[in-house]
């Protein structure tokens, strides 16, 4: 069965660099829900064995948390906030494409594939200190649910000290994400 690879994705999306660095999640979000959606195209046994109808709802999230300690740039804590968004996608990405010119298939798991196709509903919730951050981070990955982190060169704010500005849990279950961070507060 043919299926679209990442690379023809990454022709479609807009600009992004040999290192997949800069991916601009927020611009390429759309071509992603489309490039998914055109892998379950087929009415095949796979599609039919891994749950991904529409008919089938499953209540999946994302958790993007803020450090509001740093007090940083609205624009910069956008864009951290930004970048663990798509770190479930992107770090895919630069594990199986370094060194590979080739075509690379993505593999996604049933919640992120729920997640796009439902809407990719995000939470964003705010932490007052990093040790509260990794907390959650560590809680998280000892939980089994994927956790990215995410570490500010420091290059345009903290004085060129790198730091840890924002995390996103997910996409996974509701219940599953709530059991980490039902007592943070909304951004």
């Amino acid at each position: 069965m043919d299926r679209p690879y990442v690379s023809d994705f990454l022709a479609r999306s807009w600009t992004i660099s040999k290192s997949y660095n800069n991916l601009y999640w927020d611009i390429t979000k759309a071509l992603l829900a489309y490039w998914i959606s055109s892998c379950f195209k087929n009415d095949d046994k796979e599609t039919k064995e891994s749950g991904l109808y529409m008919s089938e709802i499953r209540k999946i999230k994302q958790v993007i948390l803020i450090r509001r300690d740093l007090k940083m740039r609205r624009g910069k804590e956008i864009a951290q906030g930004s970048h663990a968004s798509g770190e479930f996608l992107i770090s895919q990405i630069r594990t199986i494409a370094k060194g590979n010119d080739d075509l690379i298939p993505l593999k996604l798991t049933e919640d992120e594939n729920c997640w796009i196709k439902q809407g990719m509903a995000k939470v964003c919730l705010k932490v007052t200190s990093e040790e509260e951050l990794l907390s959650c981070h560590q809680k998280a990955t000892e939980a089994g649910l994927k956790s990215y982190l995410i570490r500010d060169s420091g290059r345009t704010e903290f004085g060129g000290v790198p730091t840890y500005t924002a995390c996103a849990i997910g996409p996974h279950d509701v219940e599953a994400i709530d059991q980490i961070t039902a007592h943070l507060s909304l951004y």
